[in-house]
């Protein structure tokens, strides 16, 4: 699995313990090509995480700035947003691919 699939059960698991109020310590993903599902754990770290990238980009955000490009070509190539985040980079930045870190 990849992490951005645990992001994404992380983000569900809070708005569900938000919506339940209830602790919810797992997921079920299933994958397509798996032919059943898997059960995720969903530890307190990995919402702490999803917690505060929220926090990070609604203070950057506040500040009508963004946050910095990482700037990790491995990092990157996995980044379900990489497209919208290069795209805002030229556009709101000037930045090209040798300053996005990707070229």
């Amino acid at each position: 699995e990849r992490f951005n699939h645990r992001a994404q059960l992380a983000v569900y698991v809070l708005l569900m313990e938000e919506n339940y109020k209830e602790a919810v310590d797992h997921a079920l993903m299933w994958y397509t090509g798996n032919g059943s599902p898997s059960i995720i754990p969903m530890g307190a770290v990995e919402k702490k995480h999803i917690v505060q990238a929220r926090n990070f980009l609604a203070a950057a955000l506040g500040k009508e700035t963004l946050p910095n490009v990482l700037q990790d070509q491995r990092t990157c190539s996995y980044c379900c947003q990489k497209d919208r985040c290069m795209a805002l980079h030229k556009l709101i930045e000037g930045g090209n691919s040798t300053s996005s870190g990707l070229g």
